[in-house]
């Protein structure tokens, strides 16, 4: 990740890094030299929780335009230059993302995970997408790589602020209940002031996929989150709960589905079911009465 950013075509001189450790046992700053890069500077966040790190970068960082790179994002050369020369042409966006992830695995991907693969934000599309509405559309950039204009970081840090049910999106350690729904809400503020969101292929990055990814077990546990996550969304952003899940059509199509299914087809099905009728039972509490 730091290779990467380190080889950037846009000078350092006209963009500030800062690395941002999120109760870590042991001080990044111990295993990372900054040296290099000129506005350069380690923030420390002692509250676990990618939410709580992402708000307290948000806060520290002096720049117009924000970047998120996580440490399994190796981003093109000419990244940063994309989102500055993007940011500029299009000043009705108020964040945008990669339009081409690749993904670069620790081993070969089973077969049977191969459809799923998609949900380790990997993609190619075919041209640029933008959008000013909707929930979880392809306009939307996903969180790795996701550069978002300042206005953007100020609503959402209102948001958060003024609605403590947002304290249920973003992972927490190696949780995966989050679903990346804190990145989609967050993108999602740019529609709420009037910007819209994209994904542009000038826009390259490579995600590093480790081998403990790679399996069945962690795709259950990806598919139910993203589950989980679109109903917290839809509460949060809607009023409401997703359109009812009981009705008997619905139950008779769960089962016709988990016996027409087979392996670990069926598996991930049944799964993320459960997910979203786990997550509507509790979100239901939180409902204010009509």
């Amino acid at each position: 990740m730091l290779e990467a950013l380190r080889a950037q075509t846009l000078p350092a001189e006209r963009w500030e890094l800062l690395l941002l450790d999120n109760a870590s046992r042991e001080p990044v700053e111990k295993a990372w030299n900054l040296s290099w890069h000129p506005q350069a500077r380690f923030v420390h966040e002692e509250k676990l929780g990618i939410l709580h790190a992402r708000a307290r970068g948000n806060r520290e960082a002096r720049g117009k335009v924000l970047v998120y790179v996580d440490d399994d994002n190796v981003l093109a050369p000419d990244y940063l230059a994309g989102v500055e020369a993007i940011m500029r042409e299009r000043p009705d966006l108020g964040a945008i993302g990669a339009g081409v992830i690749e993904g670069e695995f620790e081993v070969h991907p089973p077969e049977s995970i191969a459809y799923y693969l998609g949900g380790l934000a990997l993609g190619r599309q075919a041209r640029d997408l933008w959008t000013n509405f909707g929930d979880f559309t392809d306009g939307v950039p996903v969180g790795a790589g996701m550069a978002f204009r300042r206005e953007v970081a100020e609503e959402f840090a209102r948001r958060m602020e003024s609605q403590p049910l947002r304290k249920l999106l973003g992972r927490v350690g190696k949780e995966l209940g989050g679903g990346g729904s804190e990145d989609v809400d967050l993108a999602l503020c740019a529609h709420d002031i009037g910007l819209g969101t994209g994904r542009f292929i000038a826009l390259r990055m490579v995600h590093l996929i480790p081998k403990e990814r790679l399996t069945e077990d962690y795709m259950v546990q990806l598919y139910a989150g993203f589950e989980r996550s679109k109903e917290t969304i839809h509460l949060i952003r809607h009023g409401t709960l997703c359109a009812q899940s009981g009705t008997p059509v619905r139950q008779l199509r769960y089962l016709f589905t988990i016996c027409a299914r087979r392996g670990f087809e069926r598996r991930i099905y049944i799964a993320r079911e459960k997910a979203r009728v786990e997550a509507r039972r509790r979100l239901a509490k939180l409902v204010p009465s009509p």
